[in-house]
């Protein structure tokens, strides 16, 4: 239908007289909607020039066009507006419905961008602002409807009731970018009993180390808000293992996921994982599928990105950007907690590590006939979380002021060690996660008192466990521990030795300080070093003397050689290898000193001799 019949009787006012430039061609137009200098004359939006001579009418282009919606783009932390357009070409084809960001509407591009070479603009610059501004006064003389829409998932306060965001709200309108829509739960519960002992049944599947964090994440995520979780779970597995089928499943408490549906994948840019991780507010986000590259720059490449996200989830940080005007953009932290599954850890270093909690998926873990009979209950999982929001609904408040004090009393308690602070962090929001799960489970009768205990006991044990062996892979990634293992290495290669501190002969056991032993011409037992091996200090038991500069450097190169740089400074690794009371000082508390070993003075460091030994 033509935009000037549509319009007719709708209380606008009334046609204008002709002007004396139409008049005189003679022409009888149709004219509607007088707005400010402008009017629809013909499916056309035309500009009354006011002349000396009279008014002369100016097309503006071969359509007519509205905004009909101003939108808010809600994401949490601040709000974009986009304007839904409609047009009309001339002989009264309808246009598409359009929407653009309200700030590319003034430059008038987006008319040619979305509708084509039909929707034809009359030449110039200022003709075009012309017909800009005629778009926004027709506009708002029909009335523009004003809509906000969220860009995240998770809880919001809407009409003064709490609201747990999802692809199948029905309080709000929410628009979620793509792998986010997948989070669709439903609108109630029927049966909570059978559905959380459908929940349950997961930590069937596979032994608890697997099964426990797992679903522990999954309660735990709906807290983020409040508890702020600064980890990523990590399932790692060759491939063959159901790791991925394993993390779908469990996912599958926030809506339909197998291992072709996944929100995310480490082939997404880091851009586009950093804004599903910012999005997907009070939500685990799966990213898929960690695997070792074909070169060493992509491999290089993927841990950059690896190692970048990993870090921000565990800093609860987004990444600072600056405008084109140098101000600074707004961050977009990570607002849930990452599961990924990966063929084996990243190499981001023990800082990155220690931003992880891994979880070890061997071959023959996962039950098969178990993951056949889990995936059959796994749409009870949606409603058993459904049900899971509703009861946390009205304890929000309490949550809020509980929860930061029972986190920091397990904390202390899983505590028990010299293990990175990171361990017992995540072993504490991962129980407080399984717990909540059982205290809702015992509330719908879905297990009893009794079960529950033994639950709680077997997953804090369960969590424990997991946390020592974190705390194991973290030490394994610690740089002075990898500094002392590539000495060792090179030892056993006969690559480096070490000599006796006073006559630079071969010490005692001196094989196992990089020297080989042979026979001379009267049967007795020599030892001689390799041409190309490199001396690397003096032993006087208990100490070794190192030569730093020559110990970095063949620990830097062979780190090269196994495409896993060693990027620690020599200074650094210095200073962390005397904090960890493997180097001592000298008298005067330096790290190195000029002493006489084998013959000469030479800049030593202290270094005691058992750390090689254990390495």
């Amino acid at each position: 239908m033509d935009i000037s019949q549509k319009n007719a009787g709708d209380g606008i006012p009334p046609e204008r007289t002709l002007t004396k430039a139409i008049d005189q061609v003679g022409e009888t137009p149709i004219i509607d909607n007088v707005f400010g200098s402008y009017h629809i004359e013909n499916g056309r939006l035309v500009w009354n020039k006011i002349t000396h001579d009279g008014d002369v009418t100016i097309p503006l282009a071969g359509f007519t066009a509205r905004i009909s919606k101003e939108i808010l783009l809600d994401n949490g932390i601040n709000s974009q507006r986009q304007y839904e357009i409609q047009g009309i070409l001339a002989d009264g084809t309808p246009l598409p419905t359009i929407r653009i960001p309200s700030s590319t509407f003034t430059g008038m591009n987006w008319v040619s961008d979305r509708w084509g070479t039909k929707a034809v603009m009359a030449a110039g610059s200022s003709l075009k602002d012309r017909l800009r501004e005629a778009i926004q006064l027709y506009s708002n003389r029909r009335g523009i409807e004003e809509q906000r829409v969220f860009n995240h998932t998770g809880w919001r306060a809407i009409n003064g009731k709490i609201v747990f965001l999802d692809a199948g709200c029905l309080e709000a309108e929410v628009e979620l970018s793509a792998g986010l829509h997948l989070y669709r739960l439903p609108h109630a519960c029927e049966d909570p009993r059978t559905a959380c002992r459908a929940s349950r049944y997961f930590l069937k599947l596979a032994p608890l180390s697997i099964t426990v964090p797992l679903l522990s994440v999954q309660y735990l995520a709906p807290l983020s808000e409040f508890l702020h979780p600064a980890f990523t779970l990590w399932l790692c597995g060759q491939s063959g293992t159901f790791k991925t089928t394993t993390a779908a499943l469990a996912l599958c408490h926030y809506g339909s996921f197998d291992v072709r549906n996944l929100p995310a994948s480490w082939e997404s840019t880091d851009n586009t994982l950093e804004r599903l991780a910012f999005e997907a507010q009070d939500l685990p986000l799966l990213i898929d599928d960690y695997y070792p590259q074909a070169t060493l720059k992509d491999q290089k490449l993927l841990e950059q990105k690896v190692g970048r996200i990993v870090r921000a989830q565990g800093n609860l940080a987004g990444r600072g950007r600056m405008k084109a005007d140098t101000s600074l953009r707004e961050p977009y932290p990570p607002r849930g907690i990452i599961i990924s599954t990966g063929e084996q850890l990243p190499s981001i270093g023990v800082s990155g590590i220690a931003r992880l909690f891994r979880i070890e998926v061997n071959p023959g873990d996962i039950n098969i006939p178990t993951l056949n009979r889990c995936q059959q209950l796994a749409p009870l999982y949606t409603e058993a979380m459904r049900a899971y929001l509703d009861y946390l609904v009205p304890q929000i408040p309490y949550l809020k002021e509980k929860l930061p004090r029972e986190f920091s009393e397990i904390r202390a308690k899983a505590a028990v060690g010299k293990e990175h602070y990171k361990v017992p962090e995540a072993v504490a929001w991962l129980f407080i996660g399984f717990e909540l799960a059982v205290n809702f489970w015992i509330s719908v009768g879905a297990v009893s008192e009794g079960e529950a205990n033994e639950l709680l006991k077997k997953g804090w044990e369960t969590l424990i466990c997991q946390g020592e062996a974190q705390a194991s892979t973290i030490h394994e990634e610690d740089p002075c521990t990898r500094f002392l293992e590539i000495i060792a290495i090179l030892l056993a290669q006969k690559r480096v030795y070490f000599a006796e501190r006073k006559t630079g002969a071969a010490p005692e056991n001196a094989e196992s300080w990089g020297w080989t032993s042979f026979e001379n011409i009267v049967g007795d037992k020599k030892f001689k070093i390799r041409g190309q091996s490199e001396l690397l200090g003096w032993i006087e038991d208990p100490t070794i003397f190192l030569i730093p500069e020559v110990a970095y450097k063949v620990v830097t190169k062979f780190g090269r050689e196994q495409a896993e740089p060693f990027l620690i400074s020599k200074t650094e690794i210095l200073r962390r290898l005397e904090r960890g009371k493997i180097l001592i000082p000298f008298e005067n508390g330096e790290r190195t000193k000029s002493i006489y070993c084998g013959g000469l003075n030479h800049r030593v460091a202290q270094i005691i001799i058992s750390a090689l030994d254990k390495s």
